[in-house]
């Protein structure tokens, strides 16, 4: 604040000082005129030393009147700079309203841009898988045309031409059966050797004119022959080897036996294979066979997928036009045992396995509602194969979104086909793997929603600019001179607040009557508290400080603030309770009421949370009975306060006689809560669960000797047990008639059972250090 400000603002306030409120405020704006900054300023120097309170001497209506009552009235909207600012802003509603609406908008921007990144990400890897599928099949074709050079050179090899021409003599010979087989026996074993030599799976040689096997490896042994020898070319394979017959060097990408071959042994109907091959031509460059080599898809052909593997779930894998898987899987240990191999029939993903979407996560046990059949392709299969259908000259693409693939995981892929072998290759990984640095941005998104919906929340209960002045001057108005601080405590009619005086800065409780009960009853059943509990003058009575009605009509009175604990949750933290502890609240809590009593006051509400513990001042143990709602004045013969049908007070710890007859209420029914709060004291159990555990034992009247074994603690002196057990008595006549035989009892004890002051301070310093 700038030097000049502040002396105007003072040179202004000192002007209005001694002038009455209207006038103050008239000649504040005169002075001011169009300066919103010195009007600010002097409305707050005007705040600050409480110009505008007022002392009301005007009585309640209706009521009693107040021991002290503070009228303060509140600016008038002269003091607002603008009008729609001030409305909005004094208000919690348009506040929250504000609040949620940029909380909503900025939940909506956050989500947006985190889409946004999340579409980035996904884009970026697809453009990686794509690059790695283009590395793959680069790999692949050096691959194949590597296969293919090693073939022909081995088909140039004159031990090749002469076992083919030998071959063809055989087959051009009138031989038996046995002569015919020993003599390819001899040939497969030369060819079995090659086979080794060159580093091939398997060899085989076709037929010339004929589309069969002449002599195959496969499964051949030194004494045995191939079960493949003589077997006709299937029709996936046919197309292949006409174009063997036009001299040309093939590839055929993985090839299921039965499609290879007819009449294909059943033993490997459920396999396929890569196949490569080759024309062999005699001396004078005329072809005589077809030299072809075997190699098993789960093998070399997967190997070159494999080493693009990266991560735990990036997977590239071949796939043929009709949507099935032709090299092995990445996860075939995982999927063997599922319904996606028929649960462990087939050993290999290759021709097993269509690239289905089951519609949930197969490997953590989901199992689809409709049969295999009716399940769809794979987004990333659908999208080659419409391409396919369209003959676009498409042969690359990529899904922009997550999906799932054949184990129902979802992930992001992308794949590249090649039409020159008519087969593709798909790249995936899971979504959650690709999305994995998303949860750096999502931290720093929940962190900062979090400072934002702090500093909303301080918008929300932050009273700024002027609407910080109408606040105050409104709890001023409602409890006069006492500022709220917290709600500590809540009962049927009213609610406590922990509150401090404007002046004095003194910690007070300030009890107030809810407005939705605030009729006639209710009001004189609270200032018949306040008079009444403002007459009790002893140490263990709650003070009453002051009492009045705000503007609003909200009854309140206010007493003294007791820093301390209620009974209840002591005797949970101090368990089992002291002989001596127990005698020494007792004690006190009997003086109190000895003073009601002797002033025809009867409390009627004694019970454990009416009992305030505090230590203050190095008072320890020092008790105060509190809430004298229920307090019946016995100089009354009938009560407006007290109507049929309604009984105030706490049953566990409630008279007999006061359930039967509301009305007919004396000192003995405090009396008998004073017998119930020792024994919940010294048991830790409401009276009438003691008497349910004898009766459930056999016991079966009040009169009966278990009357003496309610309590079972055998440190229980005879004299205190009996006492209490006197006051607890269904028949009034029968009880206990005053409290001063209880203080007798208690005092005399208190000399063998003493509760000391170091006993009490120990206690509050660990509580204090543990509770």
């Amino acid at each position: 604040m700038n030097q000049p400000l502040h002396e105007r603002a003072s040179a202004v306030l000192a002007k209005v000082m001694d002038l009455p409120s209207e006038k103050a405020k008239q000649l504040i704006l005169q002075e001011c005129a169009d300066d919103s900054a010195l009007l600010q300023e002097v409305m707050t120097l005007f705040n600050e030393f409480s110009l505008e309170q007022e002392q009301s001497t005007e009585p309640t209506p209706n009521k009693t009147e107040t021991a002290s009552k503070i009228k303060v009235q509140k600016l008038d909207s002269i003091f607002v700079k603008s009008k729609a600012h001030y409305d909005f802003f004094s208000k919690k509603g348009p506040r929250m309203v504000l609040a949620f609406t940029v909380l909503l908008l900025l939940i909506v921007l956050g989500e947006f841009v985190r889409s946004s990144i999340k579409r980035v990400i996904i884009n970026s890897e697809l453009e990686e898988k794509v690059a790695l599928l283009e590395t793959t099949r680069q790999v692949m074709l050096d691959w194949i045309d590597f296969e293919k050079e090693r073939l022909q050179r081995v088909a140039q090899d004159d031990f090749v031409i002469t076992l083919v021409q030998n071959l063809n003599n055989i087959s051009d010979q009138d031989l038996t059966p046995t002569e015919r087989d020993q003599l390819l026996l001899s040939l497969s074993n030369k060819l079995r050797r090659l086979e080794k030599t060159a580093n091939f799976e398997y060899l085989g040689i076709l037929h010339l004119d004929v589309p069969e096997v002449q002599l195959s490896t496969v499964m051949a042994t030194d004494s045995t022959l191939s079960i493949f020898n003589d077997l006709k070319v299937g029709e996936g394979f046919y197309a292949h080897y006409n174009e063997l017959k036009r001299g040309e060097t093939i590839f055929v990408p993985p090839l299921h036996d039965r499609e290879a071959g007819y009449d294909v042994p059943e033993d490997f109907k459920g396999s396929a294979n890569c196949i490569f091959g080759t024309p062999v031509k005699n001396d004078q460059g005329q072809t005589i066979a077809y030299l072809y080599s075997i190699s098993m898809p789960q093998n070399q052909f997967s190997k070159i997928f494999n080493i693009a593997h990266h991560g735990r779930s990036s997977e590239i894998y071949a796939l043929d036009n009709e949507g099935r898987m032709v090299s092995e899987s990445r996860f075939i240990k995982d999927i063997k045992p599922t319904l996606l191999l028929d649960s462990g029939k087939y050993h290999t993903a290759v021709y097993n396995l269509e690239l289905l979407n089951p519609g949930g996560n197969i490997l953590e046990g989901y199992v689809p509602d409709v049969p295999r059949f009716q399940w769809p392709f794979t987004e990333v299969v659908q999208d080659i194969q419409a391409h396919l259908i369209k003959r676009d000259s498409v042969f690359s693409g990529g899904i922009h979104s997550a999906y799932r693939d054949y184990r129902g995981i979802m992930v992001v892929g992308a794949w590249l086909w090649l039409p020159e072998y008519d087969f593709g290759m798909i790249a995936e990984e899971d979504e959650e793997e690709v999305l994995s640095m998303m949860w750096h941005f999502d931290l720093i998104l929940g962190v900062f929603y979090l400072i934002i919906a702090v500093l909303l929340y301080l918008l929300y209960n932050s009273n700024i600019d002027l609407a910080r002045f109408s606040k105050k001057i409104h709890q001023l108005d409602q409890l006069g001179q006492y500022r709220l601080i917290e709600k500590i405590g809540e009962g049927g009619f009213g609610e406590v607040h922990k509150a401090e005086h404007s002046l004095l800065r003194l910690p007070v409780a300030v009890k107030m009557l809810k407005k939705n009960i605030a009729d006639q009853e209710a009001i004189a059943r609270f200032e018949k508290e306040v008079a009444i509990t403002s007459m009790l003058k002893h140490p263990n009575t709650i003070n009453v400080f002051d009492f009045g009605t705000t503007e609003q009509g909200v009854f309140y009175y206010v007493m003294e603030f007791i820093d301390g604990l209620p009974l209840d949750k002591v005797l949970k933290m101090h368990e089992p309770f002291p002989i001596e502890r127990c005698i020494s609240i007792l004690k006190q809590v009997c003086y109190s009421l000895q003073e009601a009593h002797q002033m025809n006051f009867v409390h009627r509400d004694i019970k454990p949370m009416n009992i305030m513990i505090s230590q203050l001042g190095g008072a320890y143990d020092h008790v105060k009975l509190l809430d004298f709602g229920l307090v019946k004045d016995l100089d009354v013969a009938t009560e407006l306060q007290t109507q049929a049908g309604k009984i105030g007070g706490t049953p566990l710890f409630m008279a007999p006689e006061r359930i039967r007859d509301p009305f007919n209420n004396d000192a003995r029914v405090d009396i008998y809560s004073l017998g119930a709060l020792g024994l919940y004291m010294l048991s830790g159990k409401y009276l009438v669960e003691l008497i349910s555990q004898k009766v459930f034992a056999g016991d079966q009247t009040m009169n009966a000797d278990y009357r003496n074994r309610l309590i079972e603690r055998e440190d229980v002196p005879e004299d205190l047990k009996n006492i209490l057990m006197e006051c607890v008595r269904f028949d009034p006549e029968k009880r206990v008639q005053h409290v001063e035989q209880i203080i007798m009892v208690l005092e005399t004890l208190e000399r063998e059972y003493p509760w000391s002051r170091t006993d009490a301070q120990n206690w509050w310093k660990t509580y204090e250090v543990y509770g």
